[in-house]
């Protein structure tokens, strides 16, 4: 039996002062965007990635990036959303047989886009060189591009050591990430029809409502960007603004109303939106989602979004099983 005090920390009951939240048993999240800056910089200042005996190339500094990144933790399950890009200096040297300097030249690495979902074998790596040694920078192409992946390996292991995070289960499932494949309906087209889904969540009203409205847990279990101005009126962003629309009104626990918009849809059209959520007993919900005016083009792929992007992912990162009642996509 562990003594107090020991043991893995997501288990330790601490700054219990009312009994409530106890061990960040709910949503909790915290800002790592600073710890992700200096990590970078010991990580990828000062490296030598290539070291062939006649050429040598080294990381000098990292100029600039932007750098985002937040740890989750639900019910002891912690994952991120990461949003990085950034660059720095290099230096390549090219040496005769006998270890005397031949030539020098200097560079630029670039990774375009750091993420949650990075594979740090394919990550994109931009190089430019302000002089020419062609044997230096095929060297820099090929091996040090590949130095530098692994720095993007040990960053990643790092993130995950630190800050206790798992692998995540949704990335074995479907890709909740995938924006909606485009499908365009015509302008003309005037048909437009209801989607409707009813599922029984195994969870309070309460955490559903936060689920859908707060833009931290959106955009973790979306795996992209988003934002939500829990207001009447107030505006949102789904999937990069792949969706967006304005809140027509808000029921704390109960009801959220939104206008709806699809980027391709047709130009001025919206859709509504009433998300009901119904108690059913302690801990088990009804979860009533009515979207009226789709696009009769758009239907299927309507009904398959809801699942693959809001439904599936709530249940993944948050533990919430349901069953479906009505509306389940084929």
């Amino acid at each position: 039996m562990a003594k107090v005090g020991e043991g893995d920390a997501r288990w330790i009951v601490t700054e219990r002062s009312d009994g409530a939240n106890v061990n960040q048993w709910h949503w909790t999240e915290k800002d790592v965007s600073d710890w992700l800056k200096t990590t970078i910089a010991r990580l990828f200042e000062n490296q030598s990635v290539v070291d062939t005996g006649s050429v040598k190339c080294t990381t000098t500094s990292v100029a600039s990036g932007d750098y985002e990144c937040t740890v989750f933790n639900r019910k002891g399950k912690v994952s991120f959303i990461m949003d990085c890009n950034f660059s720095g200096g290099w230096e390549g040297k090219l040496y005769d047989e006998k270890g005397e300097e031949l030539d020098t030249i200097k560079g630029k690495f670039t990774f375009v886009e750091l993420d949650h979902d990075t594979n740090w074998e394919d990550v994109q790596i931009d190089l430019t060189v302000t002089t020419e040694c062609e044997v230096v920078e095929e060297c820099m192409r090929k091996a040090g591009r590949t130095a530098l992946r692994k720095q993007v390996k040990a960053l990643l292991e790092e993130l995950r050591a630190q800050h206790m995070v798992q692998n995540k289960v949704a990335q074995t499932t479907t890709n909740t990430r995938t924006t909606p494949v485009p499908k365009s309906p015509t302008t003309e087209n005037k048909d437009f029809t209801t989607v409707k889904h009813i599922l029984e969540y195994q969870a309070p009203a309460r955490e559903l409502y936060e689920a859908l409205t707060d833009e931290g847990r959106m955009s973790a279990y979306t795996r992209s960007q988003s934002r939500f101005e829990k207001k009447e009126g107030g505006a949102f962003s789904i999937l990069n603004g792949s969706i967006s629309g304005t809140v027509l009104s808000l029921k704390e626990e109960a009801l959220i109303q939104l206008k709806w918009r699809v980027d391709n849809w047709p130009a001025g059209h919206t859709s509504t939106v009433d998300i009901a959520l119904d108690p059913v007993t302690k801990g088990v919900t009804t979860l009533t989602m009515t979207q009226k005016e789709v696009p009769t083009s758009d239907v299927e792929r309507t009904k398959v979004g809801w699942a693959q992007n809001f439904w599936e992912p709530i249940k993944m990162l948050f533990g919430y099983q349901y069953t479906w009642k009505e509306g389940k996509p084929n």
